[in-house]
């Protein structure tokens, strides 16, 4: 996270710099998103391998947050929205391909805009539907 983090760093010095607005977008995994229904079906294939992952996710989303907020580094968590709209189909439906489908980046667009729209170009930290989850 080391890499990641200077180079948010930087970019976010970049765009201070001329005066533009830099805005990060907090996008989890898929299993991230459907963490809910993995902890209450602990019956499922691979459940442990999944129950590490988003316990991995959630230490590596906190530290994340963590930064953002000490480097005042405007962001949006794309999480609760994700999570709120689960029942839209928002993935591919294939077992190699993990990406969103058009309701899923309809739903990053969307959350990222309104956000845009809110902090009217302000420096404050967006935070689109709730609090960073724990």
């Amino acid at each position: 996270m080391r890499i990641a983090f200077k180079l948010l760093e930087d970019m976010n010095k970049i765009c201070v710099d001329r005066h533009i607005q830099f805005v990060v977008a907090v996008i989890p995994t898929k299993e991230m998103v459907f963490s809910d229904y993995f902890e209450s079906h602990r019956d499922i294939p691979l459940s442990d391998v999944l129950q590490k992952l988003v316990a991995n996710e959630r230490v590596a989303r906190e530290k994340m947050f963590d930064f953002l907020r000490a480097s005042n580094i405007a962001y949006v968590d794309l999480l609760p929205p994700l999570k709120n709209g689960v029942e839209k189909e928002l993935y591919s439906r294939t077992a190699t391909d993990m990406h969103p489908n058009k309701n899923g980046y309809r739903i990053y667009a969307e959350t990222v805009y309104e956000a845009l729209k809110r902090n009217d170009a302000t420096r404050t930290i967006l935070e689109s539907a709730a609090a960073p989850e724990q």
